[in-house]
């Protein structure tokens, strides 16, 4: 039998919760209806909804300092990149939002101090960044420190943030998750909010993953400097669509039932209450999903309240925050079972995602065989899923197509870096249960992204010349345009030759940049496989046998 992580000590009261707050909670059992007499286990979705205000509300000021690695690995390009994003972030941002900049390497230093944005200041910020040089070792805890200095008390409708981009493993000063994590914490308890960005397949994910987690902010994994300018714009158009601070989940279970765990990597602790759930602060158009583990005893008929959810936190001006919502559970003696299809397959796609982890933590002790198997056993799991259908369906034939470019990737026998860097690129761009979904972004985001498509006059588009999918095209008008076989990309080719999520092109200044997401079969341009490239009018890639031409105008 599972050990329980939380029982039950009491009723739970039904909670009066606030009826104007932007929040939906649902509490879904997989399995609503069983019979009697017997002891189950029971998962229950429990899914959060943010919704978008309507109308235009007001944008919050934003005061952010950009932390910046400039140890000696980020010499050359990687940092000529970085400092191009950091120009033109500052030109993105509004007047009134203010900016600073701390550089670290083996220590920190303030490179501009926070400065409120106008004309003159740009000139300055950009000015200053421009001298940044690459030397000595990483001292993440060193930039944080010194970023945390800069900031005032917060203000109303404001809004705090540091961003830091490293691409190296911490090796001067305190260097654990657990360390740098607390770090964040400390920030994360004065309102500035801590999110981080990883360069190239050397940086440590686990460490600015938990600074992300701690810091109440965003990770997001840069394959290339090029693309950082669209990171830098995804953390910070989030910051300032931020609806519900510091949010926790509160999981209570009725007396007949225990908790057995969460699903996933969320932060538990115990509490009087029930068990508790950390949360990242939560933005508007999010959907998250948790998913809990249970043992229910259902003895006896009746209507049974097996689960109730409580999300609490704070809006930004200091408003609490308290949603409530209950799995129910009908339990008759001759009635038949019957199962939720959604909750069912949000469970099925959460322990892909953990076998998917798995599989990348055997990779890196160099078990590849262990590694395929397990991926296999996933597959094999997903194909029996109620609801499944190959080809069919978002969620479930997702999780799918995800577990079998996993195998195809590994039994290629790639060498170790380029599994490092496949295996970061699925906290990003790949990951099947991340909040916000591939093609939304925030308000903010949306409308930072449209400035900066509005400071070039370049259009472009891509055709499919020939192949599977011949015929189609998609104009290069978003940030970011994904290719693949999965069907909610920009450019969807169903073709085995191409990898759910095979390549983005992203658009950087007047240039289109073509990169590849670690894909199985890799692209082609002019006989030669490319990891990345900026695309030249009448380019054509390659991917199997399709053929995909770049055209401008």
């Amino acid at each position: 039998m599972a050990r329980s992580i939380w029982r039950p000590h009491g009723r739970m009261a039904p909670l009066s919760v606030m009826t104007t707050s932007p929040l939906t909670i649902d509490c879904l059992p997989t399995t609503p209806a069983l019979r009697a007499g017997q002891e189950v286990t029971l998962h229950v979705l429990v899914r959060l909804r943010v919704a978008v205000p309507e109308g235009r509300r007001p944008r919050p000021r934003l005061t952010t300092v950009l932390a910046l690695d400039v140890s000696g690995s980020m010499g050359g390009q990687p940092l000529e990149h970085v400092i191009r994003s950091t120009e033109r972030i500052v030109e993105l941002l509004e007047d009134g939002d203010s900016v600073g900049l701390v550089a670290f390497s083996s220590a920190a230093v303030e490179v501009a101090p926070l400065q409120t944005l106008a004309p003159g200041t740009r000139r300055a910020l950009q000015k200053a960044v421009r001298g940044l040089r690459a030397e000595g070792g990483t001292n993440i805890a060193a930039g944080l420190q010194k970023a945390a200095k800069m900031f005032p008390e917060r203000r109303a409708q404001e809004q705090q943030m540091t961003l830091l981009l490293s691409d190296g493993q911490p090796n001067v000063g305190p260097s654990s998750a657990r360390e740098l994590g607390a770090e964040a914490s400390q920030l994360r308890s004065r309102h500035i909010a801590v999110s981080t960005l990883g360069y190239g397949s050397s940086h440590d994910e686990k460490v600015l993953i938990n600074m992300a987690e701690m810091g109440g902010g965003r990770y997001a994994f840069v394959s290339e400097p090029q693309l950082a300018e669209g990171s830098f714009v995804q953390a910070l158009g989030a910051q300032l669509d931020v609806v519900v601070e510091g949010p926790r989940l509160t999981l209570t279970p009725c007396e007949d039932a225990d908790i057995v765990r969460v699903l996933g990597d969320h932060r538990t602790s115990v509490g009087a209450d029930g068990l508790r759930v950390s949360l990242r602060d939560l933005v508007a158009g999010e959907e998250l999903s948790v998913l809990v583990e249970m043992k229910l005893r259902a003895w006896r008929e009746g209507s049974w309240r097996a689960l109730y959810a409580t999300l609490s936190g704070a809006e930004p001006g200091g408003a609490t925050v308290q949603q409530q919502a209950v799995a129910t559970v009908e339990v008759s003696a001759q009635g038949a079972v019957r199962h939720d299809l959604e909750a069912v397959a949000a469970v099925a796609v959460a322990l892909a995602e953990e076998q998917r982890t798995r599989a990348r933590a055997m990779v890196e002790r160099g078990d590849l065989d262990g590694a395929i198997a397990w991926l296999q056993h996933g597959v094999a799991a997903i194909e029996q899923t109620p609801g499944f259908v190959a080809g069919q369906g978002h969620r479930l034939n997702d999780a799918h197509e995800a577990l079998v470019d996993d195998v195809s990737f590994y039994q290629k026998r790639p060498d170790m870096e380029r599994s490092t860097s496949y295996g970061k690129a699925q906290q990003d761009y790949l990951s099947l249960s991340k909040g916000i979904s591939r093609k939304t972004m925030s308000p903010s985001t949306q409308m930072m992204e449209a400035k900066r498509r509005a400071m070039s006059t370049v259009r472009a588009r891509l055709i499919v010349l020939s192949g599977p999918g011949a015929g189609q095209q998609v104009v290069l008008d978003q940030a970011r345009t994904v290719i693949g076989r999965s069907v909610d990309s920009d450019l969807a080719i169903h073709s085995e030759q191409l990898s759910r999520r095979h390549a983005i092109v992203e658009q950087l200044g007047d240039e289109f940049w073509v990169v590849d997401l670690g894909s199985t079969n890799g692209i082609t341009l002019g006989g030669k496989l490319i990891q990345r490239r900026a695309l030249v009018d009448g380019d054509v890639l390659e991917i199997g046998e399709t053929r995909i031409q770049y055209r401008k105008g």
